[in-house]
């Protein structure tokens, strides 16, 4: 699975727990993070062709993980998380 090693200002390791085209499910995250809270994603190998950066969203937290929507993802990244995907359910 991929890590992501920045999320927002501060720069957090987290645990990627799943990655689909509309976002992901981490643990790691500060338990002060609610739902709606604005983040900036930055994730790397584990299958990823290159690093995707994007803004998101956290939308639910539950027993410490939580699932984050991708709100704003350039083009090359959505091609690279594309891929992932497919890769993984081919």
């Amino acid at each position: 699975m991929p890590s992501c090693r920045r999320i927002s200002a501060n720069t957090r390791a987290v645990q990627v727990h799943d990655i689909s085209r509309g976002g992901f499910a981490v643990k790691g995250l500060p338990e002060a993070w609610a739902k709606g809270k604005m983040i900036e994603i930055r994730c790397e190998g584990g299958g990823l062709t290159k690093p995707i950066k994007a803004e998101g969203s956290i939308v639910w937290c539950h027993d410490g993980i939580a699932g984050t929507e991708f709100m704003s993802l350039e083009p090359e990244a959505a091609s690279v998380v594309a891929d992932y995907v497919s890769s993984r359910t081919s």
